[in-house]
């Protein structure tokens, strides 16, 4: 088959791209695929690189590039937003890290331009918001909080289930602390709005559980020390929104418990003065 009606058959884009540009000139030669294809059509096929590097792309493959540059952000935004499960304990290592790196990449404009750091910021900050949704609610499911639903709850059955869900949620945020913190070590600001977010989203939980607990009652005591003793050693999360939401849910509770205490404190000494007697002492002088 001659090369004119090879070209002819094929196409050029797919000889091209069946052969390559170094085999196809390597056999044809450069005056006989000029010939053959013409100048403006080897320019258009196979691109003119100028001396500062810059080439030259069809309509139809910039727009080729544009949707798959598209795909491919949308496909690294997700992963980012669902880092735990993409990217399970940090494995594998540097991959999460990689992948912020070729996103910044992929928000560039053009290959020289870099993209404003604000930019990537508020792109990373939606994806960890979103991230903090996916998280909780996966452990939710975990947790089976589901399986109450539609069911009479009683306030301590309820209040068992919160303290399970406490538990986890800590868990969850060590683990991000030990494996995903590192890789976004630019953006640790942004890792602790995520931290923030993850617990408001429990806390609404946390509140409905001690609202229905009778006020006397002293059983939330745990939840409350499970909670502040991770949050007052965490320099990030120590007097954050969470913390002090947690403080003001629990201030009264503990005011009014401290006032009973002194109460019965108060009227147990008044009881044990009363039941006793004073008596004199007979003296008895020793010899």
């Amino acid at each position: 088959m001659g090369v004119r009606r090879l070209v002819r058959v094929m196409g050029v884009r797919r000889l091209v791209r069946v052969m390559g540009v170094r085999r196809l000139v390597w056999v044809m030669g450069v005056r006989r695929l000029v010939r053959v294809m013409g100048v403006r059509r080897l320019v258009r096929v196979m691109g003119v690189r100028r001396p500062d590097g810059i080439g030259t792309v069809t309509v139809e493959e910039r727009d080729r590039f544009e949707e798959i540059k598209e795909r491919l952000r949308v496909l690294l935004e997700n992963q980012i937003t669902h880092f735990r499960y993409c990217f399970p304990f940090g494995r594998p290592e540097g991959a999460l890290k990689a992948t912020l790196s070729l996103l910044e990449r992929v928000l560039m404009k053009d290959i020289v331009t870099p993209v404003p750091q604000e930019e990537v910021k508020d792109v990373i900050r939606r994806c960890l918001e979103q991230a903090a949704l996916v998280n909780y609610q996966r452990l939710s499911e975990y947790a089976k909080l589901e399986e109450n639903v539609g069911r009479l709850v009683t306030p301590a059955k309820k209040l068992e289930d919160n303290i399970r869900l406490s538990e986890l949620v800590i868990e969850v945020l060590q683990q991000n602390e030990e494996h995903h913190a590192e890789a976004f070590a630019w953006w640790s600001d942004l890792m602790v709005e995520h931290a923030e977010t993850f617990l408001c989203l429990y806390a609404v939980d946390m509140d409905a559980a001690l609202e229905v607990q009778p006020p006397d009652s002293w059983d939330s005591f745990p939840l409350f020390q499970l909670l502040n003793d991770f949050l007052r050693v965490d320099y990030n999360l120590c007097n954050g929104k969470f913390h002090k939401h947690l403080q003001d849910m629990y201030a009264p509770l503990v005011v009014r418990y401290v006032d009973l205490m002194e109460s019965s404190i108060a009227q147990s000494i008044y009881r044990g003065f009363e039941r006793e007697s004073w008596e004199p002492v007979k003296y008895v002088p020793t010899l």
